[in-house]
């Protein structure tokens, strides 16, 4: 059995070719193009024998009776990849948020520096507020990371989930 190539999601996450990543968000509905991407996955899997015929026959008669995505995991968890690797930082290259502290503390040092020799003496040294201030802001996020779900949703006004507003529908 041949079944027809379909393009691959964009990093290969194949999760992701979902209305909603049915590992996360399990609660939503099932959508006809949800089923029928699990169908596909199926079929793939049949069709490169990881999975026998009565196999591949329960996961389609189960797949006919999902509702919410959350249903199809465990129908799919064997068959697709929880997770595609991390993505690798060219070594060599300064982050931007590290890159920006570092600019702040470079101009506010040349700024205390050429006052501090104009006025002839190294009194107080108040660069390091707006060193400290930056580090807090910038690095600390940068150092722990940010989960996906906590990154502010863009700036061009998309709605959560798999929603679109009707001026987008065409």
């Amino acid at each position: 059995m041949t079944v027809p190539a379909r393009p691959e999601p964009p990093g290969g996450d194949r999760w992701s070719s979902f209305s909603g990543d049915p590992r996360t968000q399990g609660h939503l509905r099932a959508s006809d193009a949800d089923r029928d991407t699990a169908h596909h996955l199926i079929a793939e899997a049949y069709a490169e024998g990881r999975l026998s015929h009565e196999e591949f026959e329960l996961r389609n008669n189960q797949l006919l009776q999902v509702r919410e995505l959350g249903a199809l995991v465990p129908l799919l968890s064997d068959l697709v990849p929880d997770a595609q690797p991390a993505a690798r930082r060219p070594r060599g290259r300064i982050p931007g948020p590290v890159r920006s502290w570092l600019s702040v503390t470079v101009v506010v040092n040349v700024i205390w520096l050429v006052t501090a020799i104009a006025s002839r003496g190294f009194y107080y040294y108040w660069p390091i507020w707006p060193m400290l201030g930056m580090f807090l802001a910038v690095l600390v996020p940068w150092m722990f990371g940010t989960k996906k779900d906590e990154q502010p949703p863009s700036d061009r006004g998309q709605l959560p989930g798999n929603l679109h507003r009707p001026d987008d529908l065409r």
